[in-house]
């Protein structure tokens, strides 16, 4: 009975109870938020005025606050045993895609299809790799550019990279099928967790001689 008393002190003396609330930025609680030991394995769920209790070791230097489209809130715990978490709304989100370029050069130039991904906020940036399915070229297109919200759910994206270029030379009455230059623009669309893409690409090969142009679509996650 003894060791039995002993060990139940010891764990009471290693652990501690923190109780607190999470609203949002306009005071209004939020139930079902995920409360949770930063970098520990305990974790609570807020009742339905946004209240909770947790148990933690009384080493924990942190309590962190996740809600779905807000920002994760982290507080300092030491010394305290209420806190309050106030959520932000997110300001930007990642993003991946799968993307198509459909080439409308007739006879000319290649479809392709690839991953575009980035970060959406007031300004991002986004990298896309497209693959050619049409001809028997290895080589992907590789593009880079900034994104830039215009309206809540709406992005303009502009870039530029790398392309293969594949178009026919008047001058020389023959096929060109040489490296070159992409410049890309575009609008993306963010509809709740799901985003979309439309855009047109132009393509050059690096003396000027021909070039490619396309309509580029993507969709995917934001996360």
């Amino acid at each position: 009975m003894t060791l039995v008393i002993c060990a139940l002190g010891m764990n009471a003396q290693n652990t501690r109870v923190i109780t607190g609330a999470v609203i949002d930025k306009n005071g209004n609680p939020l139930p079902n938020a995920l409360v949770e030991a930063t970098g520990g394995a305990e974790s609570v769920t807020t009742d339905a005025d946004g209240s909770f209790s947790i148990e933690v070791p009384v080493w924990l230097k942190s309590l962190t606050a996740k809600y779905a489209g807000l920002k994760d809130k982290k507080i300092k715990i030491q010394d305290k045993s209420n806190v309050l978490f106030e959520m932000k709304p997110k300001t930007g989100y990642w993003f991946l895609d799968a993307a198509y370029s459909l080439n409308f050069d007739e006879g000319e130039g290649f479809n392709r299809l690839g991953l575009m991904g980035g970060y959406l906020g007031n300004w991002g940036a986004y990298a896309k790799i497209l693959f050619p399915l049409d001809r028997d070229v290895a080589i992907p297109s590789v593009t880079v550019g900034a994104i830039k919200q215009v309206a809540k759910p709406v992005y303009l994206y502009l870039g530029a990279g790398y392309s293969h270029v594949f178009n026919w030379d008047i001058s020389d009455g023959e096929y060109i099928d040489a490296d070159g230059g992409m410049f890309e623009a575009g609008a993306i669309f963010k509809l709740n967790k799901v985003n979309f893409s439309v855009g047109y690409a132009f393509s050059s090969d690096f003396d000027w001689v021909g070039d490619n142009h396309s309509i580029q679509v993507s969709v995917g996650y934001c996360f």
